[in-house]
C-alpha cells in the first residue's frame, strides 16, 4: 500500500497505526525493511518523519525552531554551490529519515554532493524545491 506523506511516498505492507502519545499524533507504517514514524506536533502543523518516535518528534521540534545550523548550512551551501544531505535537510527543514528515504528511492546516495542545479532538477516541481530555492534565494533562472 503507498501512502504519501511529507513529500515522500511511503511503501507500508499494512495500514498505518496511528497513536497519540504526549500530545503529537504520531503514524507508526511497517515497511519491507524497517518501521517508519511519522509524527504531527500537538496543535501545530510541524510534522516529520523518524526512525522512531523520538527522533521523528526531534526532526518535527527542528522544523519548529530551526537552531543555527540552517543559517550555516545555507552559507556553506552559497558559498561551494554544492548540497549534500545535512544541508538539505538543515537549510530547507526536511526530516533527515525522509530525506534519506527520498535518496533510496531515487536511487542516490546520501553521502552524495549535487550542485544547487541538479537537486532543484531532481526535486522537480515539489514543495521542496521551492523551499530551497526560498532558502538560498535563488531565483527560477538556476533551477
Amino acid at each position: 500500500m503507498k501512502v504519501y506523506r511529507d513529500g515522500l511516498t511511503i511503501e507500508a505492507i499494512e495500514p498505518p497505526r496511528v497513536v497519540v502519545r504526549d500530545g503529537h499524533t504520531c503514524e507508526v507504517f511497517k515497511t519491507k525493511d524497517d518501521t517508519l514514524y511519522f509524527v504531527t506536533l500537538e496543535d501545530t502543523h510541524f510534522c516529520a518523519h523518524g526512525n522512531s518516535f523520538h527522533d521523528a518528534v526531534a526532526a518535527a521540534k527542528e522544523k519548529q525552531t530551526p537552531g543555527a545550523g540552517k543559517a550555516e548550512a545555507i552559507e556553506r551551501i552559497q558559498k561551494s554551490g554544492m548540497v549534500n544531505l545535512t544541508d538539505f535537510c538543515l537549510a530547507t527543514g526536511a526530516c533527515r529519515a525522509g530525506a534519506t528515504a527520498w535518496a533510496k528511492e531515487k536511487a542516490v546516495s546520501i553521502n552524495d554532493k549535487f550542485t544547487v542545479k541538479e537537486v532543484l532538477n531532481m526535486l522537480g516541481e515539489s514543495s521542496w524545491a521551492q523551499t530551497l530555492r526560498e532558502a538560498l534565494e535563488v531565483s527560477d533562472g538556476l533551477g
